[in-house]
């Protein structure tokens, strides 16, 4: 079983338990909500044993995921703080002047969210 269809399966399960729940519960039967969460906990532990295993994936692997994340993050917060002063100085509308404002703050925001999570795991790897 590949990855893809033991999460459909998984989605088939939680959604019939779900909809026979809430059936249930509309029509007034009290014992069939147990019932189907019993049977639907079954079919969820037997459908775990056949889960598909991961691959780990190595240390080249990990160094070209974070040298991409950190191209992407580079470039988008270069464009949007581009776009922001664009909005705020070329168009004379308060509307693009709020806009262009909402953007740089944005921007901001994701400058000092890098900086947090940095830190975070610069103390994290130390330890």
């Amino acid at each position: 079983m590949n990855k893809i269809t033991y999460k459909v399966l998984k989605a088939v399960i939680a959604g019939a338990m779900g909809g026979v729940i809430g059936l249930s519960f509309a029509m007034g039967l009290k014992y069939l909500p147990f019932i189907a969460l019993v049977i639907g906990t079954g079919f969820m532990l037997i459908l775990a044993l056949y889960k598909p295993r991961e691959l780990k994936p190595d240390e080249r692997i990990n160094k070209i995921v974070g040298r991409a994340a950190i191209a992407a993050y580079q470039v988008f917060t270069l464009t949007i703080a581009v776009a922001g002063l664009i909005l705020m100085t070329l168009f004379d509308s308060q509307a693009m002047k709020t806009i262009g404002t909402t953007i740089l703050y944005s921007a901001c925001w994701l400058i000092l969210l890098y900086l947090g999570f940095y830190f975070y795991y610069n103390k994290k790897s130390e330890l």
